[in-house]
């Protein structure tokens, strides 16, 4: 008789448990739903965000290139955010800002703007991408908007001094 009571006893309690930990489950299932629903928008926020961060760098890139065109940009217009980026250098202290990182930009800001070439922007805006990410994973806002103001300062330099070289060099070029 002992062992049919405790039987009786534990049949609905294993019942109950077995409920219970189906229940869960069907309510884990549904959370992890969610979750997997909010990282998709998050995905597509993202993705709205690289595309209008595209736009907005065309666009500056464009207006600065205009404005060098016609001479409103000068060396002053070029020595102010260089001064900026140039004093603010951040410290390196990951994997993609490294200390080797750091002297190419000390490097490329100590040239005398006038001698860039195209490659020397495109490895400032490198550098840029670089501290941008690592910005990113650590969430330092510093870095964030360092990033930002050396691709300002290579847009800059571009409209100033590569784009008027490149269009004469154009001009210069027979015609077929």
């Amino acid at each position: 008789m002992d062992l049919l009571s405790t039987l009786s006893t534990l049949i609905p309690v294993l019942t109950a448990i077995a409920l219970l930990v189906y229940w869960l489950g069907r309510k884990f299932a549904e959370i992890n739903e969610e979750f997997e629903l909010i990282n998709r928008r998050f995905a597509e926020i993202d993705e709205r965000f690289k595309r209008l961060e595209s736009a907005f760098i065309q666009f500056a890139d464009t207006l600065l290139t205009v404005l060098g065109s016609k001479g409103v940009l000068t060396d002053t217009e070029v020595f102010a955010p260089k001064s900026a980026v140039r004093s603010m250098i951040p410290t390196p202290k990951s994997k993609y800002y490294t200390e080797e990182v750091r002297k190419k930009l000390l490097e490329l800001l100590d040239k005398d703007p006038h001698d860039y070439t195209i490659g020397d922007t495109e490895e400032l805006e490198n550098i840029a991408d670089l501290i941008e990410k690592e910005g990113f994973e650590t969430e330092r806002r510093d870095l964030m908007r360092y990033a930002w103001m050396l691709r300002y300062y290579a847009m800059v330099v571009r409209a100033v001094y590569i784009y008027p070289k490149l269009s004469k060099c154009a001009g210069k070029l027979p015609l077929p």
